[in-house]
C-alpha cells in the first residue's frame, strides 16, 4: 500500500458507519410494520409530528442494543449477530418459497428460481458454519430468541383484560408518547 497505509482505517470507520445506519433504518422500519401489524407494542407504530419520523422506534431500539453491549463482549455480540442475521436470511426466503406457491400478484416481480435458492444455500452455509467453528454462538443466539418468545407470550397475555401486564404497559406508554411527541399513524393528519 505504500504511503496510503494510513487511508484503510478511515475508510473501514466509514464503511462500517454506513452499515451502522442503514441497520438502524431497516431495524427501526421493521419493528414500525411488526408493531403495526400488532406484534409488538403500540407505540412503536408512533411516528414523530414535525418530522414524520420513527422516533419510538429507533430510540427502544437503541436502548435494546445498549442494553445488549452491556451483557456481552463485542466480539462475542459480533458473532452472534452473524449467526442470527444469516438464521433471519435463510428463513426469510424460505418464507418467500412458501408466498410464490400460496400468493401469486400478476405485478409481482419474478426472478429465475436459481436465484433465491443459490441465496437460501448460501444463507444456510453461513448458518452451519457459524455453529460448526463457534458452538458457543449458538447457545448464546437461542437465549435471545428465547427472550424474544417470552416478552411475546407475556404480551399477549398482558392483552387480557385487568391484567398486571397491560397496567404495566400503560403506565409506560403515556410517558413514552409524551417525550417522543409521536402519535399514530393513524391519527396523524397533515394540514
Amino acid at each position: 500500500m505504500g504511503n496510503m497505509k494510513w487511508s484503510i482505517p478511515i475508510f473501514v470507520a466509514i464503511s462500517t458507519s454506513g452499515i451502522v445506519n442503514a441497520n438502524t433504518f431497516k431495524g427501526s422500519r421493521t419493528l414500525f410494520a411488526a408493531s403495526r401489524e400488532g406484534y409488538f407494542p403500540k407505540y412503536l407504530s408512533m411516528i414523530y409530528v414535525q418530522k414524520k419520523t420513527l422516533v419510538p422506534a429507533i430510540i427502544t431500539m437503541g436502548m435494546v442494543a445498549c442494553v445488549i453491549m452491556l451483557g456481552m463482549e463485542m466480539i462475542s455480540l459480533l458473532k452472534v449477530y452473524s449467526f442470527l442475521n444469516a438464521l433471519y436470511c435463510f428463513t426469510a426466503i424460505v418464507g418467500i418459497f412458501k408466498l410464490r406457491r400460496t400468493h401469486n400478484p400478476k405485478d409481482a416481480l419474478r426472478l429465475p428460481i436459481v436465484i433465491p435458492i443459490a441465496y437460501t444455500f448460501l444463507s444456510l452455509f453461513m448458518t452451519v458454519a457459524a455453529v460448526v467453528y463457534n458452538p458457543g454462538v449458538v447457545v448464546a443466539s437461542v437465549l435471545c430468541i428465547t427472550v424474544g418468545i417470552v416478552l411475546k407470550l407475556l404480551s399477549l397475555v398482558g392483552q387480557a383484560k385487568d391484567s398486571v401486564f397491560l397496567r404495566i404497559y400503560i403506565k409506560v406508554h403515556r410517558p413514552i408518547v409524551k417525550f417522543c411527541h409521536a402519535v399514530l399513524l393513524s391519527e396523524f393528519t397533515q394540514d
